[in-house]
């Protein structure tokens, strides 16, 4: 068969100028017809001579029919045959005005053909029906959709916006640099998309699945409901992030939804990304192989029971999804009622309802941390948990009745299936009643080819109707899911209301019932976790160990050399990767050692059994202490602290146990694991963050390095003692000992100071340890020789100023800051005495700097923490003469937020200075 120029187009300009055709009509020929001429036109090149001879349509039967007669005999056989396979499906639409006119046509044509080519027009239609059909009910490959790189530049622009909150950038940079990273990731999309669909046709090529299947990229629930997220919560970012953080006008909602649709749709559908494995092409291949057309008598009962089996299963799981979708719809929705008409809720406590939750969402896209833990504080209050209730309630019903509506939609489509079934299955019926018959009639084997020829139509009508229903079904149970979680949310707000435990016994329960319906898929996940990461760290152990101790490295550097205070998330990165490395070291590689045996297997099953206990117990506490150190150089809560200071003392005693197992001479593993309890321990108290003299520093690193010595040396002298897990710890103890210690006590011992890069200076700067003793020395002992005692005052007050301009208020009320004031109180205090003494103005004014820095000390922190001393500034300036500045110093203090005894005292001292006669 050949299609000609000739024949598309006259069969178009006759089609289009027919009466009565409806549009989806005209849309399904032209699908008919790229079929038929794929071979030979493009899809552009389609379209427009369709466009062309659609305007030229025919105005009379004059018209056509001399446009027929000049057709060759072969395009006039084929002009009929198409319009024949439009006829019926117009018959399948039922259109009958259409199909009147339609049937016309074919008789007025069919009629100037000579008799002897009637016969070729029934055998073209039949093979270019079966064609048709074919490439209609053909089946799909499913390529999985990918959202990667929605997710990557979604949290990439979270991080330009973190970054750009940090350091105060303008919204108009902002927006500039979120406008570039989209330029950017525009052509990442091109690049993906073109590696992708050339990896999916060498694929298809290598299988030929290009002309028997249909291609199609889909998106699971899961990854919809990401990019709905994404979608959503890109959209409010950037009505968010200019500089006032109003959260625009209407306008600026409407261009932006606008943007991000344009923006997702080049991403999601124009230069669509997805890899297809060849095991899941060679699974869909072998299940979708099996053509309606080719199955036998026996193939077709097993596709009809298996149909029907499926109909039945998707129609009673549906149905009870309805059922439970009308009782739990119509439960929330009344909650939402019998809340809406108590006293507590009223639609102005659902209006400051959403402005609170608007503050909450402002907060938290400005980064501002401290009024965001304020606004979200107020979440909690009776009249906003009802609220938060309500509108739950009614998301709730919401959910549910979206699964009612889709009832009716999927009735229609199972109505198909089941028509079709009940239809294949009269025919099946006959054919094996015309099976057992004898075969005497000559058209015996062609009546069987005619009913498995109808079995297998209406079995492809059930598949195609089974296909329609996937999505309906699919949507049904994800909306029921949803809830459900809703419904789940309810009961935790409600019983948030009653007490946070009911609350977090709701979360319980709902996370309980997730993990035992899943725990076959969760345990087989997990095995293939545990699988691939033995694999990849077996093959490559160090690396994770190198990138760690590099990040670390460069936070060290960029925070202790150049100053760089935003070096948190380096450093605390560094101290989880390397408490992941010990776990993963002691979880995922083995750790047989054949010179001294598997552990635990010379004794009974009891003590090996317990050493299993005690291995994974060591290997989480490992990752425990380094979750706290890093929790601790984050958010610096001092609970963070003491709790890796109690791991560390238990990861210590594990020790002793891991000594105790992987050596052969007991006392001695005992002796060795007692050297790692101590290294532990004291790894905690050289951070510590209230802050150590110099002293204490070198007494904490003199304990690590002794005990750190002493084992390795135990364990490399005496290597053939121990088992290779315990030279592994040994070894790790000993490289943290080299890289993070030994360089501060050597200068510490040698130069009596702290390198810019050591694990003290480290320890001065991030836990704010200080060295007191020089300090005071210059403030309480006689000056050094060729100093005078004012530069000596000078230059304690100069230190005590800079720490206070470099950390300000971010750690708290320190220890430092403590011994600071009352070293400076005191002085000030000497001075005072002594000037009046010998009526120095010199030295009064220099004590009026050591009261102006006690007073700043405490000024940051809103005078909170002051217990005493606040009122020797007014004593100085008193005594100078300057009786406003020394009232309005102590003013400043009463309107503070200073403690109630501490503003008696003050409030005492004003009345004594207002009464002063200054001459």
């Amino acid at each position: 068969m050949e299609f000609s120029d000739d024949l598309f187009s006259f069969s178009t300009r006759l089609v289009f100028g027919t009466e009565g055709l409806t549009n989806d009509l005209k849309v399904y020929w032209g699908k008919m017809l790229s079929f038929f001429y794929s071979s030979k036109y493009s899809g552009q090149q389609f379209t427009q001579k369709e466009m062309q001879s659609a305007l030229q349509g025919f105005k009379s039967q004059e018209e056509y029919l001399a446009s027929f007669t000049g057709l060759s005999l072969g395009d006039k056989v084929l002009a009929i045959v198409l319009l024949k396979l439009l006829y019926r499906h117009t018959q399948v639409l039922d259109q009958p005005i259409a199909s009147q006119n339609l049937n016309l046509r074919i008789e007025f044509l069919t009629g100037n053909i000579a008799g002897e080519d009637i016969n070729r027009i029934e055998i073209e239609y039949e093979k270019c029906f079966h064609l048709l059909a074919r490439h209609e009910n053909r089946r799909k490959i499913v390529v999985p959709a990918s959202i990667a790189l929605i997710a990557a530049d979604y949290f990439l622009k979270w991080i330009i916006l973190f970054l750009c909150r940090i350091y105060s950038v303008s919204s108009g940079v902002l927006n500039s640099l979120m406008f570039i990273e989209s330029l950017l990731f525009i052509g990442v999309f091109i690049y993906v998309s073109y590696a992708d669909r050339k990896h999916n046709q060498k694929l298809f090529q290598k299988h030929k699945a290009v002309d028997d299947f249909k291609i199609d990229f889909q998106f699971s629930a899961q990854k919809y409901t990401w990019l709905a997220f994404f979608f959503t919560t890109s959209i409010i970012i950037s009505n968010f992030s200019d500089a006032k953080d109003e959260g625009g006008t209407t306008v600026d909602y409407i261009f932006n939804v606008v943007l991000f649709m344009l923006y997702y749709t080049l991403a999601l559908r124009i230069f669509q990304s997805g890899k297809l494995s060849e095991s899941s092409l060679l699974r869909q291949l072998r299940i979708q192989g099996g053509r309606n057309e080719t199955l036998d008598a026996d193939e077709n009962d097993e596709a009809i029971v298996n149909i029907e089996t499926e109909i039945n299963s998707r129609t009673g799981r549906l149905d009870a999804y309805v059922l439970e979708s009308a009782l739990f719809g119509a439960l929330a929705f009344s909650g939402f009622l019998q809340i809406i008409s108590t006293d507590f809720v009223s639609f102005k406590e659902l209006d400051q309802f959403s402005k609170l939750f608007f503050d909450v969402v402002q907060n938290l896209i400005s980064m501002d941390i401290n009024k965001l833990n304020h606004v979200s504080q107020q979440l909690y209050t009776k009249n906003n948990l009802f609220s938060l209730a309500a509108i739950e309630t009614l998301l709730c019903s919401g959910f549910f009745i979206a699964v009612i509506a889709s009832r009716l939609r999927f009735s229609n489509s199972a109505d198909k299936v089941k028509q079709a079934i009940e239809i294949a299955k009269a025919y099946n019926n006959k054919e094996e009643l015309l099976k057992g018959s004898p075969n005497t009639n000559p058209d015996h084997s062609k009546m069987l080819l005619h009913y498995n020829l109808k079995i297998n139509e209406q079995i492809g009508v059930a598949r195609k109707a089974l296909e329609e229903i996937g999505p309906i079904s699919g949507y049904m149970e994800y909306f029921r899911n949803a809830g459900l979680l809703m419904f789940l949310l309810v009961l935790i707000s409600c019983g948030l209301f009653v007490t946070s435990f009911l609350g977090w016994l709701y979360i319980s329960i709902g996370a309980a019932t997730w993990i035992y319906f899943n725990r076959q898929t969760l345990n087989s996940k997990s095995k293939e976790l545990i699988l691939i990461l033995q694999v990849e760290f077996t093959r490559r152990p160090y690396i994770l160990l190198i990138i760690s101790l590099f990040i670390l490295l460069t936070g060290f550097l960029l925070r202790i050399i150049w100053g760089m205070e935003e070096t948190t998330v380096l450093i605390t990165s560094g101290f989880a990767g390397l408490g992941l490395y010990v776990f993963l070291l002691l979880i995922v590689l083995p750790h047989y050692d054949e010179s001294f045996g598997a552990i635990g297997e010379s004794q009974s099953n009891y003590y090996s059994g317990k050493w299993n206990t005690i291995f994974i117990l060591y290997a989480f506490l490992a990752l425990a202490f380094s979750s706290s150190l890093s929790l601790y150089s984050f958010v610096r809560y001092e609970f963070a602290f003491s709790f890796s200071i109690i791991v560390a003392f238990f990861f210590g005693v594990m020790n002793l146990c891991i000594g105790y197992y992987c050596c052969k001479k007991k006392w001695l593993g005992l002796l060795i694991g007692f050297g790692f309890l101590i290294y532990s321990v004291n790894i905690g108290g050289l951070v510590n963050p209230t802050g150590s003299s110099g002293n204490g520093s070198r007494l904490f690193l003199s304990i690590i390095i002794g005990s750190s010595l002493v084992s390795f040396l135990a364990t490399t002298i005496w290597k053939n003692q121990f088992h290779i897990l315990m030279k592994k710890i040994s070894l790790i103890y000993f490289s943290l000992l080299l890289f993070l210690t030994l360089p501060s006590f050597y200068h510490m011992v040698s130069h009596q100071y702290i390198p810019p890069f050591s694990t003290a200076s480290v320890a001065l700067y991030q836990h704010k340890t200080y060295q007191f003793d020089g300090l005071y020395y210059w403030l309480n002992n006689e000056s050094p020789k060729g100093i005078s005692r004012q530069e000596k005052l000078d230059f304690a007050l100069k230190k005590c100023r800079a720490y206070r301009e470099t950390f300000g208020a971010k750690n708290g009320f320190t220890f430092i800051y403590s011994n600071n004031f009352e070293h400076l109180y005191a002085s000030a205090d000497s001075l005072l005495k002594a000037g009046k003494k010998n009526s120095d103005s010199l030295t009064l004014n220099t004590a009026l700097k050591f009261a102006k820095e006690c007073t700043s000390i405490h000024e940051i922190f809103k005078f909170k923490n002051m217990i005493f001393g606040g009122e020797v500034e007014a004593n100085i300036l008193a005594e100078m003469k300057r009786k406003p500045e020394a009232i309005n110093s102590l003013t400043k203090i009463i309107n503070s937020d200073a403690e109630d005894d501490v503003k008696k005292v003050i409030r005492n001292r004003l009345k004594e200075i207002q009464a002063l006669q200054i001459k």
